[in-house]
């Protein structure tokens, strides 16, 4: 069995969730699985200098009207980022690591999809902690332990090894894709990650 690829994303990045509903079954294509790799992008914009997109005006309009048009290239659910919510990168993915190591990694994946739903299709509050514990308890995870979780040092830490991983990886936006250690960054280079899986590189 190949290596799988690591898929590196913030729940809060529209070309992020783009990228969630495509990227399993491009590497099933191919005999490949993925491991998704959540991390606090905010974090890593300040060790880069960056703000996000939506904080250039003119840069932002352009992206905010280009995600809708993505999303309808490729028959996408999306709504648009929800207006003076929370983002939820940071707080979803915290409970995927807690979920991946209380539940397993199927159910952190899939809590990951239903956080990322809420936010961008359902334009929930999906960065708030009720809201988060209230998704991962309908994975079957107890809603107590998951608003905890939010809280504790253990999965704080576990957050900033993981994106301390990441930027050591190269990663400086979601989503990014590495395949045997080749990286691709952005939604739209995914057509590139399947060629490079057919083609074994060029």
């Amino acid at each position: 069995m190949r290596a799988p690829l690591d898929f590196y994303f913030a729940f809060g990045s529209p070309p992020g969730y783009f990228a969630s509903t495509q990227i399993d079954a491009i590497a099933a294509k191919h005999g490949r699985g993925v491991r998704w790799r959540p991390f606090d992008i905010r974090a890593l914009f300040a060790e880069e200098g960056l703000q996000p997109t939506v904080a250039y005006p003119t840069k932002g309009r352009y992206h905010q009207h280009d995600w809708h048009r993505t999303a309808r290239l490729h028959n996408i659910a999306f709504a648009g980022l929800p207006q003076n919510a929370e983002s939820p990168s940071k707080r979803g993915a915290l409970l995927f690591y807690w979920l991946a190591d209380t539940l397993g990694e199927d159910a952190a994946k899939a809590f990951a999809q239903l956080a990322m739903h809420a936010y961008f299709v359902e334009q929930r509050p999906a960065g708030e902690p009720e809201e988060m514990a209230a998704i991962a308890a309908a994975l079957g995870a107890d809603s107590d332990a998951a608003r905890e979780a939010l809280d504790e040092t253990h999965w704080q830490a576990r957050l900033a090894d993981e994106t301390a991983a990441a930027a050591a990886a190269g990663v400086w936006g979601s989503p990014h894709v590495f395949v045997d250690g080749e990286p691709f960054w952005g939604h739209d280079r995914l057509e590139q990650v399947d060629l490079w899986l057919e083609r074994g590189g060029w």
